[in-house]
């Protein structure tokens, strides 16, 4: 849908923004009314209900034409008391155009603007597969309609540095690569820096200044078993069918020698050096 999506036209409406004043205090209202639905007719109904109700919550309403200087009667006033209502949760549709327009979630004009002109986060051709690929390694997961964050998800989010986690990295990113498109920047400079700050993430990770919550325990290494080909210990680990083991080698990726489990023993005679069978 969203490579669909890029085709259609543009998702048009008018926005009114009235201030009033009265009695010497400052009122204001806003809405808007779609004149053209455009990309939003690829996506599911359920979606386009989750967007208008995000709308209600946040006040949206339509109003009259107005123009500068019109009176206005108050007919009615009530008073009411209410909490502020948490922002909706999102479904896919509604993440990826979040994706799409991720200056929205940023304050600083600058890097606004430079996310503005780019293509947010991914392209229509990859966000919803950067989706997938989040909820594969957990760290997103869908709840009826909704997709929210799981605690490994969170947790790594938490144990990430802001310059990492936030889009701006994205509005930087493009801008270096913008000079190097235009030969302002070179090229190697550009994957030097990069080479470095990763060095530098897996440094503090390395030393246990990052902790993961919610991750899986690695699997403990045998002082028995003993992989054949490197001499190593081997890991027992669960395989993807249910109450089934096998064995690999605690040296991965330098060996990839992997046993079948044999009651609670490795099967030497069937070793392979490859990936498991799972």
């Amino acid at each position: 849908r969203a490579y669909l999506a890029q085709f259609y036209p543009l998702h048009e409406y008018m926005q009114t923004t009235v201030g009033v004043e009265i009695a010497g205090e400052n009122f204001a209202a806003s809405g808007k009314v779609v004149t053209r639905n455009g990309w939003r007719d690829v996506f599911d109904q359920a979606d386009e209900e989750d967007a208008k109700e995000g709308d209600e919550e946040n006040g949206a309403q339509t109003l009259p034409v107005m123009k500068q200087g019109d009176g206005v009667t108050c007919t009615d006033a009530t008073r009411r008391d209410a909490k502020t209502k948490p922002p909706a949760r999102f479904t896919e549709g509604t993440l990826i155009r979040a994706m799409e327009n991720i200056h929205k979630f940023v304050s600083d004009p600058e890097h606004k603007k430079m996310l503005r002109e780019g293509d947010g986060i991914g392209t229509s051709a990859t966000r919803a597969s950067i989706i997938s690929e989040l909820k594969r390694r957990e760290f997103l997961e869908t709840k009826g309609k909704q997709i929210v964050s799981t605690t490994l998800g969170r947790s790594v989010i938490d144990a990430l540095p802001e310059v990492v986690r936030s889009p701006v990295l994205t509005a930087l990113y493009e801008r270096m690569l913008k000079g190097v498109e235009l030969g302002t920047a070179a090229l190697d400079a550009f994957i030097t820096k990069q080479e470095q700050f990763i060095r530098d993430q897996v440094t503090k990770a390395n030393s246990g200044a990052v902790s993961i919550a919610g991750g899986k325990e690695a699997a403990p290494v045998s002082s028995l078993h003993k992989c054949m080909a490197c001499g190593t210990g081997l890991s027992r680990r669960p395989s993807k069918k249910k109450g089934q083991f096998w064995w690999g080698c605690a040296n991965f990726p330098t060996c990839k020698q992997t046993y079948p489990d044999l009651k609670g023993r490795p099967d030497y005679s069937k070793g392979r050096n490859g990936p498991a069978a799972e």
